[in-house]
C-alpha cells in the first residue's frame, strides 16, 4: 500500500513539474508574442510616418509648382497692364468721365 501512495505522490510531483514547465513555456511564448507585436507596431508606425512624409513632400512640391504657375500668370497680367500705353489709359479715363457727365 505504501508503494502505491509513493507512486501517487511521485506522479503528483511529476505532474506539478510538468505544469510548472508548461507555465514557463507559456510565459516565454507570451513574451515572444509581445515582442513581435511591439516590433510590428514600431515597423507599422515607421511605415506610416514614412508614407506621411512622402505624401507631405509630394503635396509641398505640387503646391510650390501651382504657386509658381499662379505667380507667373499674375506677373504676366501685371506686365500686360504695364504695357498698356499711357495714351490709351488716358482715353479710357476720359470716356468713363464723359459717361458720368452724361448722366
Amino acid at each position: 500500500m505504501k508503494s502505491l501512495i509513493d507512486n501517487i505522490v511521485a506522479l503528483e510531483k511529476e505532474a506539478d513539474g510538468m505544469i510548472e514547465e508548461a507555465r514557463l513555456e507559456a510565459k516565454k511564448i507570451k513574451l515572444a508574442a509581445e515582442g513581435s507585436l511591439t516590433r510590428f507596431k514600431d515597423e507599422s508606425d515607421r511605415d506610416r510616418l514614412d508614407r506621411l512624409a512622402s505624401l507631405r513632400a509630394e503635396f509641398d512640391r505640387k503646391y510650390q509648382e501651382a504657386l509658381k504657375a499662379e505667380e507667373d500668370k499674375l506677373a504676366d497680367g501685371l506686365k500686360a497692364i504695364d504695357d498698356i500705353p499711357e495714351t490709351m489709359v488716358r482715353q479710357q479715363i476720359d470716356r468713363i468721365l464723359n459717361r458720368f457727365r452724361e448722366w
